[in-house]
């Protein structure tokens, strides 16, 4: 089974996170597929939509960020992460997200690259990676929350998807599977609609700028992070993680 799937309405192009055994976590396997199927699609179809089979997603993998023993190893799985937001802003066709389940960690962060958000009203956002000792990935994502980040900070908080899109994260809540679908798609529509080159003009204005501004800080928090993750506590705690979950199965 491919960790993502893709299909096609009306010439847009609905990419499947596909992983519902570990909730769409992204390991490198499933990064680097969803690297290709981006840039494949951004070059042929009128715009993406990321979505997930059963779950979004529950932000990084961390059972394989668990088995890391070197930095080169560590260092390769961040790159890659810094390399999927930056095929994400460098496509010149719309990407929506839907959210058609909670989002967690690294899958939160990354919905701030979107050109636009659709969440169901179900669904919940947090960062609970922090209380294994791992932090926001990028740097620019702390721009969208201003302040608020600072409550992420707190293993225990989460965000409903009205807080979401109060602040921002989130464009448009919707209460069903099915109605987050027409609404993702329109939201394409309309966005590929807008006349001659301005779409993708805007986005490089607007989006774009800030992750050029934001890599040389990205590249330094990659080295830290990968030093960060192969720590004897870090693994300590990741070890409780995987633990604890195999004991709730």
């Amino acid at each position: 089974m491919k960790s993502v799937e893709l299909d096609s309405i009306n010439g847009i192009s609905v990419i499947y996170l596909n992983r519902p055994e570990k909730r769409n976590s992204f390991n490198s396997e499933m990064i680097g597929e969803t690297i290709t199927l981006i840039k494949k699609e951004c070059a042929e179809a009128r715009g993406i939509v990321l979505t997930g089979r059963t779950y979004f997603s529950a932000g990084l993998d961390l059972e394989e960020i668990y088995g890391f023993s070197t930095l080169e190893q560590a260092s390769k799985y961040f790159d890659s992460l810094k390399e999927l937001v930056e095929t994400i802003t460098a496509c010149e066709k719309p990407v929506v997200a839907f959210v058609n389940d909670s989002a967690y960690g690294f899958a939160v962060e990354l919905l701030y690259f979107m050109d636009r958000v659709i969440a169901v009203d179900s669904a919940r956002f947090s960062l609970p990676g922090v209380k294994y000792g791992i932090v926001p990935v990028t740097p620019a994502f702390s721009r969208v929350l201003g302040l608020w980040g600072r409550a992420l900070l707190d293993p225990s908080f989460s965000m409903d998807a009205r807080d979401a899109a109060r602040l921002g994260l989130v464009n448009e809540v919707v209460d069903s599977i099915d109605s987050g679908y027409k609404a993702s798609l329109n939201a394409v529509e309309r966005l590929s609609s807008i006349p001659g080159d301005s779409f993708k003009l805007f986005k490089l204005l607007m989006v774009g700028s800030l992750v050029l501004d934001a890599m040389p800080r990205e590249e330094a928090l990659v080295r830290e992070l990968a030093k960060h993750v192969i720590k004897p506590e870090i693994k300590g705690r990741l070890e409780e993680f995987i633990n604890r979950r195999k004991r709730g199965k």
